[in-house]
């Protein structure tokens, strides 16, 4: 049985078990079932509950409102992993520390829940913030073949009376900063503030361009440009990455900044109603900034799968995750060259080229046209402005 525990505020530390019969209120009343010490929160500020589909948040009118991974809500389910703040407090819903086995019900990554489900929500679990990439990466595995099952069963659906596809005929993955949307800054300030606070190094990124480098490499090579011992980088790397997450999601909420890159909506738009592929991502990101980042446009849930910084501390190896991942779920024989990897940076290029996919340049990013040419790409584009020129090549020679 999962429990909610408080992450950050003053009440640090409390836990409260979550059981299928239970309401759990949330405020400063001392009536509350969990009574705060913030005076930020309402009386009666929010409530946690379960339903027959699952365990949902709702915000009781508060002043301040309710935010889950960053983005304000009236009522949202609820994941294994996900960060919601009420106030100054920070809560996080975590599995219970006792063990237990698992079986097939238990949460998934990135699945969605079955109707009438009465388990805690199982579509998408994304490990909050201060979650341990550990965890993220022990539920990922299963929860992308549950999410490329559901994503066939639909295109089933949506095909009604003609046979069922067996799967798409070609998979796209994206990066995400600087080839789907633009952040302007804000991670680097959250990455500037982490180093800061957990490292007491300043102006970090000074000397550590960030282009192509996954989140955690951009923490050890500004570190080792600052001289930091490598055994105190590594002391202190899981709380430096978990604080950046911290402190990016506060930066959405309190003060976003940037867009999505011009076509990309409606790319994935029309990508995600063509049977023939699967959209997914292969990022430098960890999956606890991805989704953020992605949802605050409403672009999260076209992807059906993924792989992330935080699946292995080797980018090189994401490729074959990735492909094994697809290939499991799917139950197909997809070979590398069914994979096209989108990438705005010569390093994204490189790593997906070097494992035989097809490499797909977009000069938006962290590298000129001139500079992604270099690695003969097998489609490159200034931009996805012009949404069906990319796509009448991208489906050329597809069924």
């Amino acid at each position: 049985m999962p429990i909610l525990r408080v992450e950050d505020g003053a009440d640090k530390g409390r836990t409260v078990p979550l059981t299928m019969r239970k309401t759990v209120s949330i405020g400063r009343d001392p009536a509350a079932d969990l009574a705060l010490r913030d005076t930020k929160t309402s009386r009666f500020h929010a409530r946690v509950e379960f339903r027959n589909d699952g365990l949902w948040l709702i915000d009781l009118n508060s002043k301040n409102g309710t935010f889950i991974n960053g983005v304000a809500v009236k009522e949202h389910p609820l994941r294994l992993g996900d960060h919601f703040m009420v106030g100054d407090t920070t809560f996080v819903v975590a599995p219970d520390p006792k063990p237990v086995p698992r079986t097939a019900s238990s949460p998934q990554a990135v699945a969605p829940a079955p109707a009438g489900s009465t388990s805690v929500r199982t579509p998408k679990p994304v490990p909050g913030p201060s979650a341990s990439t550990e965890t993220a990466t022990a539920v990922r595995g299963d929860s992308i073949a549950r999410r490329l099952q559901a994503f066939y069963r639909l295109r089933a659906e949506r095909q009604k009376g003609e046979e069922a596809p067996k799967g798409p005929s070609r998979f796209i993955v994206f990066e995400i900063d600087g080839t789907l949307i633009k952040t302007e800054g804000m991670v680097e300030e959250a990455f500037e503030q982490a180093i800061q606070e957990v490292y007491g190094v300043p102006k970090a990124l000074v000397n550590c361009p960030l282009a192509g480098r996954s989140e955690r490499e951009v923490i050890q090579v500004a570190l080792a440009a600052a001289k930091v011992p490598p055994e105190k980088i590594r002391q202190f790397l899981a709380r430096a990455l978990a604080r950046y997450v911290d402190i990016l999601v506060e930066i959405l909420r309190k003060r976003p900044r940037g867009d999505v890159l011009p076509g990309v909506k409606t790319l994935l738009e029309r990508l995600d109603k063509d049977p023939r592929w699967a959209v997914g991502l292969m990022t430098r990101h960890l999956l606890l900034s991805a989704r953020p980042l992605l949802g605050r446009h409403g672009l999260w849930d076209y992807f059906k799968y993924g792989a992330f910084a935080d699946d292995h501390e080797n980018r090189s190896a994401l490729p074959a995750l990735l492909l094994e991942r697809a290939r499991d779920a799917s139950g197909l024989p997809i070979k590398e060259q069914d994979v096209y990897a989108v990438g705005d940076t010569v390093r994204d290029l490189a790593y997906a080229k070097s494992a035989g996919m097809r490499t797909v340049a977009v000069a938006t990013g962290g590298s000129s046209r001139d500079a992604l040419a270099v690695l003969n790409p097998f489609l490159a584009f200034d931009s996805f402005a012009d949404v069906d020129a990319v796509l009448q090549k991208l489906n050329a020679g597809l069924a």
